[in-house]
């Protein structure tokens, strides 16, 4: 065998990126409106950090500093559980 049947057919495509839709600041507040009190400032929380739903929903009061305006993410919901991130040489 010459050459490797594997690269005939070439480079596989990239998928095509999808589109982010944003919310406008109306139905953010729309969203909020339809909230609990105690959860009304979720959306302006989540659209100004921009965290994934998954990372948002395992934030501890501990992984927010306020006065460095620092989020640090250590764990996400996956399956419905919460999952350490694993540390990596990188």
């Amino acid at each position: 065998m010459t050459r490797n049947p594997a690269k005939l057919p070439g480079r596989n495509p990239e998928p095509p990126r999808r589109a982010v839709r944003v919310y406008s600041v109306p139905e953010e507040e729309a969203i909020a409106a339809e909230l609990s009190p105690m959860y009304e400032p979720l959306p302006d929380f989540a659209a100004a950090t921009g965290l994934r739903p998954e990372e948002g929903a395992a934030l501890k009061r501990r992984d927010v500093d306020r006065g460095a305006a620092l989020i640090s993410v250590r764990r996400i919901v996956s399956d419905g559980e919460v999952v350490e991130l694993a540390k990596t040489s990188a």
